[in-house]
């Protein structure tokens, strides 16, 4: 198990920190796919690191048998995926009127309804939040309708239907 647990440990910090450096350098317009395509390259190196880990950490740190050794690093990947997602969940919150609301309010104590209608001119948001479907593949414009496009309509299939199954509430 401690092979993993080490493997993981580094290969997430690892992708922390080239995320950091990687998006201060750069504009990034693909930020999901940017992200995506760091934790593939990265889950390379966490096979590299769990497969110098089993052979070097002491010999009551590994694993007895073969399936344990298949366990371990599945348990470790699991538990890369799962950061990842978990980060993701974090990183994308700037999609997020509530957290864009709360930031505010800590920032200026108070503001008003007007005062929320500027800093959120609603005209502009919806132009961004279209614009970023649009760039994102999930929506097409025609002319001077929007209509969902192939990826839109996978995308709301899965979680329309997840969110239906939850019985979420319009927003949620």
């Amino acid at each position: 198990m401690m092979p993993g647990l080490l493997a993981v440990a580094i290969s997430f910090f690892s992708f922390f920190v080239v995320q950091v450096v990687l998006f201060n350098l750069f504009t990034i317009k693909r930020r999901f796919q940017a992200l995506v395509g760091m934790w593939f390259c990265l889950s390379v190196l966490y096979g590299f690191l769990f497969a110098i880990f089993q052979h070097r950490l002491p010999v009551n740190w590994l694993a007895s048998t073969r399936i344990e050794t298949i366990v371990s690093f599945l348990n470790g990947a699991t538990l890369y995926l799962l950061l990842f997602l978990v980060y993701c969940c974090f990183y994308f919150t700037d999609h997020s009127l509530t957290v864009a609301f709360a930031i505010e309010f800590d920032a200026r104590g108070s503001m008003t309804r007007d005062d929320l209608k500027q800093r959120f001119p609603y005209d502009a948001m919806l132009e961004q939040r279209l614009a970023d479907l649009i760039a994102n593949q999930y929506v097409r414009r025609d002319g001077g309708a929007y209509q969902l496009a192939p990826k839109g309509r996978c995308f709301v299939a899965v979680l329309g239907t997840l969110k239906n199954f939850l019985k979420l509430e319009p927003g949620g």
